[in-house]
Order: structure tokens, then sequence, then C-alpha cells
């Protein structure tokens, strides 16, 4: 893991920022840290491993949903009587 030394950083600075490491119970090391991954943003590479996983369950829950709707779905009086129709239309073949 890389390293950085920062110098010629104001001491009222510092102490703001180690008043909001306080804040948000961080070591200021982990404060500083946070405020540099704010900064630039999360990796696009993560995101776009993350956006590629999300869209997949989107995917597998509306699948799940569309199964769900057609198996389960309850039928209409007359799709009811269409069915029992043929099913005993079936026995007499």
């Amino acid at each position: 893991m890389a390293a950085i030394t920062l110098s010629g950083l104001d001491e009222k600075f510092v102490l703001r920022i180690k008043q909001q490491a306080a804040v948000n119970h961080r070591t200021l090391e982990d404060e500083i840290r946070h405020i540099l991954e704010q900064a630039v943003g999360p990796d696009p590479e993560e995101m776009a491993a993350r956006q590629k996983a999300f869209l997949a369950s989107i995917k597998q829950l509306q699948a799940q949903q569309q199964r769900e709707r057609t198996t389960n779905r309850p039928r209409t009086t007359a799709e009811a009587l269409i069915r029992e129709d043929r099913d005993n239309d079936r026995g007499r073949l």
C-alpha cells in the first residue's frame, strides 16, 4: 500500500480534520483516507462490476416475478370453465 506525506499544513486545518475525525469516530488517518476517497470517487472498474451485479439481480427478480405471474395467477371464471371442459373431454377420447 502506498504512503503519502504532507508537509506545510496549517495547524488550524489539521485541528479541524482531527475534530471532524472525532465526530465521525475515526482516527485522523482514517478521516483523511475517507476525505480522499470521497473526493476521488469510486473506482470505475468496481462501479462497473457493482452495476453488472445489480442488473443481473434485477433480471433474476423480473424472471422470478414473471414465472410467478404465469404459474400462480388465479384463473378467471371463463378460463376455469374452459380448463374444466377440456380436462373432462380428455377422458372421453
